[in-house]
């Protein structure tokens, strides 16, 4: 029998995950870089938004639900902000360390 089920269209790695979940825990704006998992990252903002769009709903263009990007006067002075709308609820399991 063929198995007809259908993966997740894409997955997080290691790394994405975990700062993911440090920007939601910190809920401040951050710099992709500032991030612990990522500071040594080569490319650190391309692994946020890699996270972002697996995890969070684009709601326009530039637009998300609970990951805002803040804009500085250039490219490395851009922040990532997690807050969600005060109705949606999100829920973050992580193992103890």
């Amino acid at each position: 029998m063929k198995n007809t089920a259908t993966s997740a269209p894409s997955s997080l790695t290691h790394q994405q995950a975990w700062a993911y979940a440090e920007l939601m825990e910190r809920r401040q704006p951050l710099r992709a870089g500032e991030l612990e998992m990522l500071n040594s990252y080569g490319s650190p903002d391309k692994q946020v938004e890699a996270a972002r769009r697996v995890l969070d709903v684009k709601e326009r263009r530039y637009e998300w639900r609970s990951t805002k990007l803040l804009r500085g006067d250039d490219r490395r002075a851009k922040r990532y902000l997690f807050q969600p709308p005060k109705e949606l609820r999100w829920a973050l399991l992580k193992p103890v360390s």
